[in-house]
């Protein structure tokens, strides 16, 4: 085998990037559905304006900030009330 060469025995890497290639397919209809998060093919299509679509995500992420503003707030409580019942 000439210097450098790589086979799947030399490199401990060789693992690392199959098995990114491997999540990759695993986890790309996720990935891309995250990163498109309120477009729709009329959007895609250019049949919608962006703006719109903004507006879709916008409401996403207020939905989101709301959510987990809503569980911290419960879990403070659990928390305290916890805390308290042990005074």
């Amino acid at each position: 085998m000439a210097r450098g060469a790589l086979d799947e025995t030399s490199s401990p890497a060789v693992g690392f990037h199959l098995t990114t290639r491997c999540s990759s397919l695993r986890h790309g209809a996720k990935i891309l559905a995250h990163m498109f998060r309120g477009v729709t093919l009329k959007t895609l299509f250019g049949l919608e304006n962006e703006r719109k679509a903004f507006e879709r995500y916008r409401a996403i992420r207020q939905a989101e900030r709301i959510y987990a503003w809503t569980r911290r707030v419960i879990l403070l409580y659990v928390i305290c009330f916890i805390a308290l019942r042990r005074l």
